[in-house]
């Protein structure tokens, strides 16, 4: 039996495939789902990848498992190099799955914000350094049209409200949809935190990539990131970061099924900055 773990954007599948071959060519044919499985479009018996080892590479044939990137979607080409392989086996054994959090992973000194009133904010962290506002277009809309949104800045940390049409003063049913996590002093009920190695952040949280904010590898996770960044943000409001990973959300413990992802903003090596946002919301 092989373990199959596929983890993207809204994407999080744990399979069990029976794998029949020879040293040569390996089938991989859907058994069952594991625990944490969200997707579940397989039936047993599936066909979903098949492998062949050739002098220079390994040839992969694409079943109902497919790829997410288009230049990867003929079959019988090489995905998958020998030393992908002996590492990602290195990997499933020697660190955790990859994690996705829950709302109470968002928690600071064991208060909740995310949804919180305005007043709610002041009562549980007490008055901010200071209050702003910005605007931002929304899209197809008529010139003249634009959405205003408040931010409460504390030292290390920015809450983020939606005040509509107009620029006004919060309100005290004003609710918290966004944050920013901006320095060392505050860290999350989950342990991330602002100072911690990229190392550090695969190491308690599973295997993850590190994406080129500036590249063009139309990838899902990527993409993700970039519509977080710039998603009812002012022009350039990120420009000063050039690296990123992104942390998905385990939909199970969230009342709502709306996508939210954690991005982690890198500068040498360390997490700069960790930008709480909605993938797929307009």
């Amino acid at each position: 039996y092989a373990q199959i773990s596929i983890d993207g954007f809204q994407t999080l599948k744990r399979l069990q495939a029976k794998a029949y071959g020879d040293e040569n060519r390996i089938k991989f044919t859907f058994d069952k789902y594991l625990q944490d499985n969200v997707q579940e479009p397989y039936k047993k018996g599936d066909t979903l990848l098949s492998l062949e080892k050739t002098n220079s590479a390994i040839l992969t044939t694409w079943g109902k498992i497919q790829p997410m990137l288009e230049s990867n979607a003929k079959s019988h080409k090489t995905c998958f190099s020998k030393e992908q392989l002996n590492k990602s086996s290195e990997t499933n054994s020697n660190k955790t799955e990859t994690w996705t959090f829950g709302v109470k992973d968002l928690y600071i000194d064991g208060k909740p914000f995310l949804g919180q009133t305005y007043d709610r904010i002041l009562k549980n962290f007490g008055q901010y350094e200071n209050y702003s506002t910005y605007k931002v277009r929304p899209p197809a809309t008529e010139e003249g049209t634009y959405n205003y949104f408040g931010v409460l800045q504390y030292n290390d940390m920015e809450f983020e409200f939606a005040l509509g049409e107009e620029e006004r003063n919060l309100t005290s049913s004003d609710e918290v949809f966004r944050f920013d996590i901006t320095g060392s002093n505050v860290e999350l009920a989950c342990g991330l935190k602002v100072g911690m190695t990229t190392d550090e952040v695969i190491s308690k949280f599973g295997p993850r990539d590190i994406y080129n904010l500036n590249g063009n590898n139309n990838s899902f996770e990527l993409s993700a990131i970039k519509h977080v960044l710039k998603s009812y943000k002012p022009v350039g409001y990120y420009s000063g970061y050039s690296k990123g990973m992104i942390i998905y959300f385990d939909p199970e413990k969230f009342d709502d099924m709306l996508a939210k992802t954690v991005v982690l903003l890198i500068k040498d090596d360390k997490v700069d900055r960790i930008v709480f946002g909605y993938p797929t919301a307009d």
